[in-house]
């Protein structure tokens, strides 16, 4: 009677400390720590909003609505949301395999707005036309320009040249 008493009270031991490990968020193997107390899961999961967070570019205002054109991360590249409201959750616009590196509504309206994208990797950028309303995109006939020449015409223009002069870059 008394060894089953023991035998019991070590398993009740053993799963004790079982459950207490799987409750603990275990460090990574290539830390070597001392004297660090456990970190509880519950305080991990509490916590995870604040590591997993996306950074946000404002790329336009819209011309009449009090809404804009932000950069966000989507899956593994930079790409146009709109926040409809103060505080409200992006909603992705464009998911490409290549970053949208800028957008830019046009001075009045409102019902389209243009952005730049490479493709491939080549930084030979294009414009693009998105329909708000049928969420169509539409590739612009302008020459492939360079970003900094591309972008600065959008910003002072608030649309695209219909012919912008390429350089070739040097070789390096």
């Amino acid at each position: 009677m008394r060894f089953t008493a023991r035998v019991l009270l070590v398993a009740s031991l053993f799963a004790t400390c079982a459950a207490i490990a799987q409750d603990t968020v275990a460090p990574p193997p290539a830390l070597l720590l001392e004297n660090v107390p456990a970190i509880p899961a519950e305080l991990a999961q509490k916590l995870k909003a604040y590591n997993d967070f996306r950074p946000h570019g404002l790329f336009s205002w819209h011309p009449a609505r009090r809404e804009m054109l932000v950069s966000r991360r989507l899956t593994g590249t930079t790409q146009v949301h709109r926040v409809a409201d103060p505080g409200a959750t992006p909603e992705p616009l464009t998911d490409f395999q290549d970053a949208v590196n800028d957008a830019l509504y046009p001075p009045a309206g409102g019902d389209y707005f243009i952005f730049v994208r490479g493709q491939g990797g080549n930084e030979v950028f294009r414009y693009f036309r998105y329909d708000v309303a049928t969420k169509a995109i539409t590739a612009r006939k302008t020459p492939s320009v360079p970003f900094n020449v591309m972008s600065d015409a959008l910003r002072s223009a608030g649309t695209p040249p219909s012919a912008t002069p390429t350089r070739s870059m040097p070789a390096a």
